[in-house]
């Protein structure tokens, strides 16, 4: 696999993470508000340790 290619994968998965966190809450009942929005958060925070892991100076 070529290092582009990687990439393309990459910034694939990081779509699919930005497109989850971005989806609108359902509010229909409490649990269901609880778990969509720790799913959320869940999604926002692996969105966030890629981007860092990938921004960091450390080898």
């Amino acid at each position: 696999m070529t290092l582009k290619r990687l990439f393309e994968k990459f910034l694939q998965i990081l779509q699919f993470i930005e497109t989850e966190a971005d989806k609108p809450l359902n509010n229909d009942y409490y649990e269901t508000k609880i778990y969509n929005k720790g799913y959320r958060d869940g999604m926002i925070a692996v969105r966030d340790f890629i981007w860092n892991t990938f921004n960091s100076d450390d080898p």
